[in-house]
């Protein structure tokens, strides 16, 4: 049976099967269309499944999401507390700021531990790592508290800040918003 070619024996039709276009060159029209491009093709193909000649309007929309990006990522307190470090960073750099330590070569050393942590072996200093970040976190945010003027305006975010680097891991968040609503995807064969 040949693979790279379609040919034609004894009336048996060989097909090769292949993808209709490179994968690069939709991440290249979707970069040229813009974010505007991909909702006005969104909201033509909503348009369009809506007029229907029998005069009713289907609630249905079938849109095949295939080709979108997934950028999708699971949130950590790790993730977090290390997004609170870097936002301190920043702004104890723009506002000029003092510093006790900087923390950039515990911190590098600190996230390495914490790679491959679903490994037996890297388990436990993983979870040290996490403990020290912690901590790390909720020192820079105490002396950004402490160096900025009283009523500024990252009051509101330092204290977000605080309720992030005190909360416990058993709290969770279990707040839906009715305001959104609610989709449901159907993969297209």
């Amino acid at each position: 049976m040949p693979t790279t070619n379609t040919s034609v024996e004894h009336t048996n039709l060989y097909v090769v099967p292949s993808y209709p276009c490179n994968a690069s060159e939709l991440v290249h029209f979707r970069h040229r269309i813009g974010e505007e491009g991909i909702e006005l093709i969104l909201a033509e193909s909503i348009r369009v499944n809506d007029e229907d000649p029998s005069g009713k309007g289907d609630k249905t929309a079938l849109i095949d999401s295939t080709v979108q990006e997934k950028n999708i990522t699971y949130p950590t307190d790790s993730k977090l507390h290390r997004k609170i470090i870097r936002k301190c960073q920043r702004i104890s750099q723009k506002e000029s700021l003092p510093v006790r330590q900087s923390y950039t070569r515990t911190l590098k050393s600190l996230f390495g531990d914490q790679r491959f942590r679903n490994h037996p072996k890297n388990c436990k200093k993983a979870l040290r790592a996490d403990k020290k970040i912690k901590t790390i976190a909720a020192r820079l945010v105490r002396e950004l508290e402490r160096n900025l003027v009283a009523n500024s305006m990252y009051s509101p975010l330092i204290s977000q800040f605080f309720g992030y680097c005190l909360r416990k891991r058993t709290v969770r968040c279990l707040f839906q918003p009715k305001s959104i609503p609610v989709f449901q995807c159907k993969s297209i064969p």
